[in-house]
């Protein structure tokens, strides 16, 4: 993208005017972006997992430059294409896993700010979002999660190998430690497995996905940039100790993991979801209905 919008999108009017425009992972451009797309575009093409965005503006705008607002989008579910034998079955899990009563105290105090918001006239719509976010940030790095990783590797019980673990951004709440190194720390520590970080960090990720793809490395340690644009068939097992609210990463996430293999004769993919609730004692109160509804 920045390449087109710096350089190429200034020679567009020189082209002959029978010319289309394909643009991958369309949900990536940004407002300003397609608000400079050249109109000359005869034919237009934008493949997406799904265009959405956490801007449902942002999201029609994409929608339509492509559709002129004429046509429907063709779409096709991962639903069809596993009925159509493209992608594996997969099986989904949920990993239960209780918050800390201190990490619930700061999400219960965040809700209770949200409700005075959702509820002065006008709405100030900025800092709902940034509450949200923040509250969404608690469950995305709370450490209760580590310490059920740490539970399921040392019983054996669950299969690690051949496997990709979604982790959070930043540091545990309570350790001050990186999430992702204290998740390679249990990995490979309490586990005994050989673990590789992926990240936009990882100055080799070509490098580190072919020794994955040999065996060389049992498991991933992933942020983000695992969501798209990686193609490991192999791959039969993801862990997602972190997730976006959106869509788009829900399916980009099973993309990863559906993938058919007839090399390593995959026939069921499984994906296992930790998922948040309240301290165990506390049942009913603020935050603990949106907390599960959330989650």
């Amino acid at each position: 993208y920045d390449t087109f919008f710096a350089k190429l999108n200034i020679g567009i009017d020189n082209l002959p005017p029978n010319k289309m425009i394909i643009i991958d992972e369309a949900h990536n451009l940004s407002s300003n972006q397609i608000s400079c797309f050249p109109e000359q575009f005869p034919y237009r093409l934008g493949l997406s997992a799904t265009p959405e965005r956490y801007n449902a503006l942002e999201t029609q705008k994409i929608v339509e430059y492509f559709t002129r607002g004429t046509i429907e989008p063709y779409r096709y579910s991962i639903e069809e294409a596993i009925e159509n034998n493209f992608l594996s079955h997969y099986q989904y899990h949920p990993i239960f896993v209780n918050i800390s009563e201190g990490n619930f105290e700061s999400y219960q105090n965040l809700t209770k700010r949200l409700y005075y918001l959702e509820n002065e006239d006008p709405r100030d719509h900025e800092k709902i979002v940034d509450i949200r976010t923040k509250r969404s940030v608690i469950i995305k790095k709370a450490n209760c999660k580590i310490e059920k990783l740490m539970s399921l590797v040392i019983s054996k019980k669950y299969e690690f190998q051949n496997s990709v673990i979604y982790c959070g951004q930043g540091k545990d709440s309570e350790t001050e430690e990186s999430i992702i190194d204290a998740v390679t720390k249990v990995l490979a520590v309490d586990g005994g497995y050989s673990v590789s970080q992926f990240t936009s960090k990882t100055t080799d990720r070509v490098n580190v996905l072919s020794k994955f793809e040999s065996g060389y490395y049992d498991v991933l340690a992933a942020i983000k940039c695992f969501d798209e644009g990686v193609d490991v068939p192999k791959l039969d097992k993801i862990y997602i100790m972190s997730s976006d609210a959106l869509n788009r990463q829900t399916i980009q996430r099973r993309g990863r993991v559906l993938r058919k293999c007839i090399e390593s004769g995959k026939k069921v993919a499984n994906i296992y979801d930790f998922v948040v609730l309240p301290p165990e004692d506390i049942t009913t109160g603020l935050g603990v209905r949106s907390l599960v509804v959330n989650e």
